[in-house]
């Protein structure tokens, strides 16, 4: 049953017992504020004697007592002396303590007291155990037009085949049990630095090793910030302008509060600047915050968050960030934009660059995105409202189903999930609907005209893709990292990419990186099987070409996990090859490229037989036709190799010279091949760009 205050209160303790001859064996109390929970009790084993509860609620405006049954699914309990006083204000405490009523009064549907004393709904919904996190709050219920669109094969238009990208290293992140990791979902997010990779999910904070994968730091967020109750909605980001680390959550234990941390220098197991603010000021006075967001530029650390309480308001906040990264840190001027329209997601942009000041975009319709800027100085800063961009008309995705997963996986809705700011475009994405199933659509968005340039949907006839996130490296290639699943398997986890050079709106096939392995049965209280609520993705800042994500995907026991992959563009074919014997000769790396190693090449035989071949090495491309086919390098060294069949591999040294990260080196292979059109065959052009580690 339910108990309604009216107001926000805080709740401090009350008495509890188990009464007559179907008495409940267990009991807890839920604490709500508009409709979402933001505490609860433990399970708490009843007897015959009365016992005090101290709950310690604040901030809440209604309690749900919820039972384990008995024989004929009742059960009954006994209430006393419950304390509770206006939010805030501990000295106008009151106790209902019952003593002015008679023997059988009927409380429920009363206003006693001026509460609202509800009727039980009895056992029509299942009681989840797990401690889960309310999802994001949709004040408008907007979920856009119903669209019908193309049951396309992603990225393959019209002939056209995107370039696919690389999985260079995958190993499994952090996952249900896990020092503070006893929430759902686990809202994954991370970030990669130049040793480390940093992951935050509800509600734990680890580092890994790059090299490794080795764990190197494993906290709870309550530990990591010093905070109280429960402490998530967690987001993190490289500053690529710094060169730091900085994470952010919130607190749903009747809090106001935004927790966020600045590394103090590259190695996130080392010293932290740490700080929180409360939102609840202004016109948010009593408010609180849900679905935090998280961006950086040369100037500021920006967030946005939906202030539950306020209608469908939401408020930017715009944190100067020099005495931040000081070497004696300290705390600035924080700015608060309010009274916002609701837009679901206000993103500011990780910023590469500098632009002039810090863009953020949010989805204001089904047919339109809208563009904000806040411009600087960060000790004094405005905000406007930019551009409404015209995309194509969208609607919400449906849930996807998953094997063993009753009801599907709740995909949220089409806020945007992440986005990026790079060389004059803003990147982002969000989840919509595609044929029926859920999809992740993804904008390329010029800011000077506004306009789109490009846009994507990341889709397929089987399966059903959300949580997808987006970034983009310096040669302008694109990341997409995201979960998947149909009725036939397991939530698993997946990146997809395209090329700078690709068609434009296209984008490689998805590539599995973790199957999953066990069904997600999460229900909340609303019915709704909760995964997500996003996902991350940035970019390698040592070459600034590689891409680390981190997704969620369904472990055993009906417990989630999350799965980091590290992919990318770091080698490429392009070009057409000529064709021998048994067709096209490959070429390809057998791992990811570094300095200070030699990179090995494997070379495919198009004879079927042992045969001779010319590996050409160069620092540009060419498209020079000779003997049938195409020299697609200019060569400065060629190689002769006794090509074994049906492959063979040749070491190339890379010296240590950090001048090499990134650059590129092409190579090509030329086979003595009586099969092909004039005695020669010729494999497509690899394209090698090095990273340092």
């Amino acid at each position: 049953m339910g108990l309604g205050f009216g107001r926000l209160v805080d709740v401090d303790d009350l008495w509890l017992a188990g009464h007559g001859g179907t008495a409940a064996p267990a009991v807890r109390v839920v604490g709500f504020r508009a409709g979402v929970e933001v505490q609860r009790s433990a399970w708490l084993g009843l007897g015959a004697e009365s016992q005090r509860v101290a709950l310690g609620f604040a901030g809440i405006d209604r309690v749900e007592f919820q039972i384990t049954g008995v024989v004929g699914r009742a059960g009954w309990i006994a209430l006393d002396d419950l304390r509770f006083a206006p939010h805030g204000q501990p000295n106008a405490a009151v106790v209902v303590d019952f003593e002015d009523l008679s023997f059988r009064t009927t409380l429920s549907g009363s206003r006693y007291r001026g509460l609202d004393w509800e009727t039980g709904r009895g056992f029509r919904l299942p009681i989840d155990d797990s401690d889960v996190i309310h999802a994001p709050i949709n004040p408008s219920r907007d979920d856009g037009d119903p669209v019908a669109e193309e049951n396309s094969v992603p990225g393959m238009t019209a002939g056209l085949t995107p370039t696919p990208v690389t999985v260079w290293e995958n190993f499994v992140g952090p996952m249900r049990g896990d020092p503070g990791a006893g929430f759902i979902p686990p809202d994954s997010c991370g970030a990669v630095g130049p040793d480390h990779y940093l992951s935050i999910v509800n509600t734990n904070l680890s580092a890994f090793t790059k090299t490794t994968g080795a764990r190197v730091l494993n906290v709870s967020l309550n530990s990591f910030f010093g905070s109280t109750g429960t402490t998530g909605d967690p987001r993190a980001v490289w500053d690529p302008h710094a060169g730091r680390f900085i994470v952010l959550a919130t607190t749903f234990s009747g809090g106001s509060l935004i927790y966020i941390g600045v590394s103090r220098t590259a190695d996130p197991t080392g010293a932290w600047f740490k700080f929180n603010f409360n939102t609840a000021q202004g016109t948010d006075a009593g408010k609180w915050p849900d679905y935090p967001t998280l961006g950086v530029d040369a100037r500021g650390i920006y967030t946005s968050a939906y202030m539950v309480g306020t209608g469908s308001l939401m408020t930017i906040w715009a944190i100067d960030k020099a005495p931040l990264v000081a070497p004696a840190p300290s705390l600035g001027t924080i700015t608060a934009f309010r009274s916002l329209t609701w837009e679901g997601a206000i993103q500011p942009c990780v910023t590469y660059g500098d632009p002039g000041a810090e863009w953020f975009v949010s989805r204001a319709s089904s047919t339109s995105l809208r563009l904000r800027r806040v411009n600087p100085p960060l000790t004094a800063p405005t905000q406007q409202s930019v551009a409404l961009i015209t995309v194509p008309s969208h609607s919400s995705p449906p849930l996807a189903p998953a094997l063993g997963s009753s009801p599907g996986l709740n995909p949220i809705d089409t806020r945007p999930m992440n986005a990026v700011f790079r060389n004059g475009s803003v990147w982002t994405i969000h989840g919509v609907s595609s044929g029926g199933r859920a999809a992740c659509r993804w904008y390329e968005l010029d800011v000077s005209p506004t306009v789109l340039v490009q846009n994507g949907t990341i889709t397929d006839p089987l399966w059903h893709y959300y949580f997808g996130s987006i970034a983009v490296d310096a040669a302008g290639n694109v990341g997409l990292g995201f979960s998947g699943s149909h009725a036939g398997v397991y939530a698993s986890t997946f990146v997809t990419g395209r090329h700078a050079t690709d068609p434009s709106g296209t984008n490689a096939p998805p590539i599995m990186t973790k199957a999953g392995e066990g069904a997600i049965n999460h229900v909340d209280g609303s019915g709704r099987n909760r995964f997500g609520d996003y996902s991350h993705i940035n970019v390698d800042p040592v070459d600034d070409l590689g891409f680390w994500t981190i997704q969620e995907y369904g472990g055993t026991s009906n417990n989630w996990k999350t799965w980091i992959a590290r992919f990318g563009y770091e080698t490429v074919l392009y070009g057409d090859g000529l064709a021998g014997t048994t067709g096209v000769p490959t070429l390809a790396t057998t791992a990811r490229p570094k300095i200070n190693s030699t990179v090995t090449l494997r070379m495919g035989n198009s004879v079927g037989a042992a045969t001779g071949c010319v590996l050409v090495i160069g620092v540009a491309t060419s498209a020079v036709p000779i003997l049938g086919g195409t020299l697609l390098v200019a060569p400065m060294i060629t190689e002769g190799v006794a090509l074994p069949s049906p492959s063979g591999t040749i070491g190339i040294p890379y010296p240590n010279s950090p001048a090499l990260v990134g650059q590129p080196v092409y190579y090509q292979t030329v086979q003595i091949d009586a099969g092909a059109a004039q005695g020669l065959s010729f494999s497509r052009g690899l394209e090698v760009r090095a990273d340092s580690r």
